[in-house]
Formats: C-alpha cells, structure tokens, sequence
C-alpha cells in the first residue's frame, strides 16, 4: 500500500511537470507564430519621446550658425525586431512652447524657417537643408530587414540668415511611425 501511494505521488509530478511544460511550448510557439515582433526607436541621448532642445551655442559661447560648429546631435536608432522586412518613417514634430517647462515663450522659440538640419544614417550624410524645407514633417522613410539597426543623428543649427536669434531655442521630438 506504502508502495502505491509513493508510485501514485511520483506519477503526480511526473504529469504536473509534464502538462506545466507543454503548456509552455505551446504558448511560446503559437505566440512567436502569431507576433510581428516590434519596430523601435531608441534615442541615445535624450530618448525617443521625450523633448529635445537645440542647443545653439558651442562651449564657447558662439551661436552655431553651420554644420561645421556642430559637435554633436541627437542620436537614436531604430531597431527591427519583427518577423519581417519592414517599412517605416520618421517625423520631426515642433513642441510647442508651453509644454516644455523651461521659462520658455512663444517669442522665445525659434521657427523652422531659421534653422538647418543634417540627418546621418550610419554614418552617412543623407540630407542637409533648412528645417523648413522638411514636407509633411517626414524626416525620412525607408524598409529595414530583420534584426537591423539603423543609427541616426540629426543636427540642428541656425541659420546665417536668421535675425535676433539671441536667447531663443527649439524644442522638436522624433516619431517612428511603422508604414502598413
């Protein structure tokens, strides 16, 4: 009786092992089936979502007026961790000034008009230009094979044209929007 009891408990666990890791299986392997992986953006610096203020100063206190002077952008990348080559954009979205709590004022930020960009994709210069000239506010758009990153830095400046520059700024964010 001690015997069966004992053969009984052991059969137990055997089954309960058994079913906890088929049930495991089948959930990792009809999920991995059924999931599309996801696309992200990283931002290096100051993360994909949050604001970004340009600076438009150096170290030495001199305005930034060509992509020469710049030293450094904001970084991020964009990582394809789905099942599949995929398509995507970036956008440039202006903030506006009274969502950044920086003493920040409409006459304070500067327009697009007055500032100029480069945006670098793994190490290469895509485009440089004025902000203004960005249509649709679509920074740029492309596909990315599976387990790809792409590294993007976008520099900001102003402009030798612009007038009254002085203590005035420009608080942008970059969105990856997937494209179906």
């Amino acid at each position: 009786m001690n015997k069966s009891k004992i053969m009984l408990a052991i059969a137990t666990v055997v089954l309960l092992v058994f079913i906890a890791l088929a049930t495991k299986f089948w959930f990792t392997y009809f999920l991995d089936l059924n999931s599309n992986g996801s696309l992200s953006l990283k931002g290096t610096s100051y993360g994909s979502l949050e604001l970004k203020t340009v600076k438009l100063m150096d170290e030495n206190q001199r305005y930034i007026t060509s992509l020469d002077d710049v030293t450094s952008g904001y970084e991020f990348t964009v990582n394809n961790y789905k099942t599949s080559t995929t398509k995507y954009s970036l956008y440039l979205e202006d903030i506006p000034y009274y969502v950044v709590d920086d003493g920040c004022t409409n006459a304070m930020t500067l327009k697009r008009s007055e500032l100029d960009y480069a945006l670098y994709l793994n190490g290469e210069l895509l485009v440089t230009d004025s902000l203004s000239s960005i249509k649709n506010n679509l920074l740029d758009s492309r596909s990315i094979n599976i387990d790809v990153t792409n590294n993007y830095v976008l520099k900001i400046w102003i402009n030798k044209d612009a007038q009254d520059t002085d203590n005035k700024h420009y608080h942008y964010r970059v969105n990856l929007v997937e494209d179906k």
